[in-house]
């Protein structure tokens, strides 16, 4: 996914993982304090546990369209100047 964000926006998008330590870490390092991050992170590993990876037609019944891929909307967001390019 970083890389589609990198060609839309044309600046280098790096994915990393970092532990709860470290993201804990770096939040509070930005004035957030210690337990909003680690309540942060604890939704952040329930998101990305796996658990979520199902898909459902809730976007078509929520929004009235059908889904779109990421890349899909990487490349309209690009086309309408999301990102100041």
């Amino acid at each position: 996914m970083s890389e589609v964000l990198g060609a839309a926006t044309g600046w280098p998008v790096e994915y990393r993982r970092v532990t709860t330590e470290e993201f804990v870490a770096a939040s509070a390092a930005q004035g957030i304090p210690e337990d909003v991050a680690h309540g942060l992170a604890a939704l952040f590993e329930e998101v990305l546990d796996g658990r979520n990876t199902a898909t459902t037609d809730g976007v078509e019944r929520a929004l009235g369209r059908p889904e779109r891929s990421f890349e899909a909307y990487v490349a309209c967001a690009a086309r309408v100047g999301a990102w100041g390019r």
